[in-house]
Protein backbone atom coordinates (compact mmCIF):
# COMPACT_ATOMS: atom_id res chain seq x y z
CA UNK A 1 0.00 0.00 0.00
CA UNK A 2 0.73 3.25 -0.73
CA UNK A 3 -0.20 6.66 0.70
CA UNK A 4 -0.99 8.49 -2.68
CA UNK A 5 -1.81 12.74 -1.50
CA UNK A 6 -3.78 13.10 -4.53
CA UNK A 7 -6.40 10.44 -3.96
CA UNK A 8 -6.50 11.51 -0.24
CA UNK A 9 -7.75 14.67 -1.74
CA UNK A 10 -10.04 13.10 -4.07
CA UNK A 11 -11.72 11.27 -1.00
CA UNK A 12 -11.83 13.74 1.10
CA UNK A 13 -13.30 16.09 -1.88
CA UNK A 14 -15.75 13.74 -3.22
CA UNK A 15 -17.03 13.37 0.80
CA UNK A 16 -17.35 17.09 1.43
CA UNK A 17 -19.33 17.45 -1.84
CA UNK A 18 -21.60 15.29 -0.16
CA UNK A 19 -21.49 16.47 3.75
CA UNK A 20 -23.51 16.33 6.40
CA UNK A 21 -25.06 13.05 4.22
CA UNK A 22 -22.55 10.33 4.30
CA UNK A 23 -21.29 9.02 0.80
CA UNK A 24 -23.60 6.11 -0.30
CA UNK A 25 -21.78 5.56 -3.60
CA UNK A 26 -17.88 5.84 -2.44
CA UNK A 27 -17.19 2.56 -3.79
CA UNK A 28 -18.86 3.47 -7.35
CA UNK A 29 -16.14 6.48 -7.59
CA UNK A 30 -13.66 6.23 -9.78
CA UNK A 31 -10.93 6.53 -7.49
CA UNK A 32 -12.31 3.67 -5.25
CA UNK A 33 -10.76 0.68 -8.00
CA UNK A 34 -7.47 2.55 -7.03
CA UNK A 35 -5.46 -0.94 -5.14
CA UNK A 36 -4.21 2.04 -2.84
CA UNK A 37 -7.78 3.67 -1.70
CA UNK A 38 -8.96 0.96 1.18
CA UNK A 39 -5.05 1.87 2.80
CA UNK A 40 -5.46 5.52 2.21
CA UNK A 41 -9.25 5.76 3.74
CA UNK A 42 -7.82 3.89 6.78
CA UNK A 43 -4.89 6.60 6.99
CA UNK A 44 -6.86 8.92 6.92
CA UNK A 45 -9.69 7.59 9.39
CA UNK A 46 -6.62 7.22 11.50
CA UNK A 47 -5.81 11.44 11.18
CA UNK A 48 -9.45 11.79 12.21
CA UNK A 49 -10.23 12.92 8.72
CA UNK A 50 -13.32 10.74 7.76
CA UNK A 51 -15.09 7.73 9.52
CA UNK A 52 -16.18 4.91 7.91
CA UNK A 53 -17.60 1.80 7.32
CA UNK A 54 -16.50 -1.69 6.45
CA UNK A 55 -18.83 -3.13 3.56
CA UNK A 56 -17.04 -7.16 3.32
CA UNK A 57 -17.00 -9.82 6.14
CA UNK A 58 -13.05 -9.15 5.57
CA UNK A 59 -13.17 -5.70 6.08
CA UNK A 60 -11.22 -4.42 3.26
CA UNK A 61 -13.94 -2.61 1.08
CA UNK A 62 -15.63 0.50 2.22
CA UNK A 63 -19.21 1.09 2.27
CA UNK A 64 -20.36 4.58 4.16
CA UNK A 65 -17.60 7.31 4.58
CA UNK A 66 -18.25 10.64 5.74
CA UNK A 67 -15.77 13.34 6.28
CA UNK A 68 -15.13 14.47 9.67
CA UNK A 69 -15.20 18.25 11.00
CA UNK A 70 -11.23 17.88 11.34
CA UNK A 71 -11.30 16.89 7.58
CA UNK A 72 -13.28 20.00 6.28
CA UNK A 73 -10.96 22.27 8.17
CA UNK A 74 -8.16 20.39 6.60
CA UNK A 75 -9.49 21.35 3.12
CA UNK A 76 -9.72 24.71 3.75
CA UNK A 77 -7.22 27.05 2.88
CA UNK A 78 -7.07 29.12 6.41
CA UNK A 79 -7.39 25.79 8.73
CA UNK A 80 -10.85 26.69 9.44
CA UNK A 81 -12.45 26.54 12.91
CA UNK A 82 -9.84 24.08 14.52
CA UNK A 83 -6.90 27.03 13.29
CA UNK A 84 -8.97 29.76 14.86
CA UNK A 85 -9.23 27.60 18.31
CA UNK A 86 -5.53 27.11 18.38
CA UNK A 87 -4.94 30.79 17.97
CA UNK A 88 -2.80 32.34 20.63
CA UNK A 89 -3.53 35.78 21.31
CA UNK A 90 -0.90 38.09 22.72
CA UNK A 91 -1.94 41.83 24.04
CA UNK A 92 0.66 44.21 23.86
CA UNK A 93 -0.27 47.24 26.41
CA UNK A 94 0.96 50.54 26.04
CA UNK A 95 3.91 51.78 28.31
CA UNK A 96 1.83 53.64 30.63
CA UNK A 97 -0.36 50.35 31.19
CA UNK A 98 2.94 48.55 32.15
CA UNK A 99 4.47 50.82 34.13
CA UNK A 100 0.71 51.36 36.08
CA UNK A 101 1.76 46.99 36.42
CA UNK A 102 4.20 47.53 37.69
CA UNK A 103 3.63 49.86 40.08
CA UNK A 104 0.68 47.56 41.37
CA UNK A 105 3.01 44.52 41.64
CA UNK A 106 5.36 46.75 43.72
CA UNK A 107 2.09 47.61 46.02
CA UNK A 108 1.38 43.66 46.48
CA UNK A 109 4.78 42.85 47.49
CA UNK A 110 6.04 42.32 50.71
CA UNK A 111 8.34 45.10 51.30
CA UNK A 112 8.82 47.72 54.03
CA UNK A 113 6.97 50.90 52.59
CA UNK A 114 10.09 53.27 52.36
CA UNK A 115 11.59 50.49 49.27
CA UNK A 116 7.75 50.14 48.05
CA UNK A 117 8.19 54.18 47.43
CA UNK A 118 11.53 54.26 46.15
CA UNK A 119 11.00 51.09 43.71
CA UNK A 120 8.02 52.98 42.97
CA UNK A 121 9.84 56.29 42.27
CA UNK A 122 12.19 53.96 40.09
CA UNK A 123 9.16 52.33 38.03
CA UNK A 124 7.27 55.84 37.41
CA UNK A 125 10.84 57.46 35.97
CA UNK A 126 11.41 54.16 33.76
CA UNK A 127 12.09 55.23 29.59
CA UNK A 128 10.58 53.90 26.48
CA UNK A 129 14.14 52.16 26.04
CA UNK A 130 14.31 50.66 29.96
CA UNK A 131 11.02 49.26 29.27
CA UNK A 132 11.66 47.91 25.88
CA UNK A 133 14.29 45.62 27.73
CA UNK A 134 12.45 45.40 30.33
CA UNK A 135 10.17 43.75 28.37
CA UNK A 136 12.81 41.63 26.55
CA UNK A 137 14.65 40.24 29.53
CA UNK A 138 10.47 38.99 30.45
CA UNK A 139 10.33 37.29 27.33
CA UNK A 140 13.49 35.72 27.22
CA UNK A 141 12.64 34.57 30.70
CA UNK A 142 9.83 33.34 29.20
CA UNK A 143 10.64 31.25 26.12
CA UNK A 144 13.32 29.92 28.31
CA UNK A 145 10.86 28.76 30.88
CA UNK A 146 9.57 26.40 27.85
CA UNK A 147 12.23 24.79 26.82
Amino acid sequence: MKLNRQLQFQILEHLKSVYPQQSLVIEKTPFAADPDFFGNVVYLNEQGLLTYESSSRQGNAVRFARITARGLDFLEDDGGVSQILRTVRVKIIEAHDFIALLEKKVAEAELPDDQKRSLTDKVKAFSTPVLQNLLSEVLKQLLAGWR
